[in-house]
């Protein structure tokens, strides 16, 4: 479905100047550009939760469409996955590629940004 996020975990939340690579207990996006065009990565605190993987970095992808949800109330839930996955960082991985990361990190920041989406 358009709307499908696939979602992996880092091994915290990265940052320009602290780039941030898989975790060894996530899934990765790999070789099917479909797939890979789908999925997101999101930072897992493990340390401060206790909590590890996708198991973790699944609801915080749903938590930022539901806050999303709740800017954008006229927005279809294709738009909504569709603005994670146009506003994912790759500036914040260790050597970004699309078979292990798909789109990138997903920036809740950047998606909420604009006063609108398409």
């Amino acid at each position: 479905m358009q709307s499908t996020i696939f979602v992996g975990a880092l091994e915290h939340n990265g940052t320009p100047e602290n780039k941030a690579g898989l975790a060894a207990y996530s899934n990765y996006a790999g070789s099917n550009p479909e797939v890979q065009n789908q999925f997101l990565t999101v930072g897992v605190e493990s340390d401060r939760t206790g909590l590890y993987g996708t198991s973790l970095a699944a609801p915080v992808i749903a938590g930022y469409a539901a806050i999303l949800g709740s800017k954008f109330t006229s927005a279809t839930p294709t738009q909504l996955g569709n603005q994670l996955l146009d506003t994912a960082r790759t500036d914040t991985i260790v050597n970004y590629n699309a078979a292990t990361y798909g789109r990138g990190e997903a920036s809740l920041s950047r998606a909420l940004a604009p006063v609108s989406i398409r």
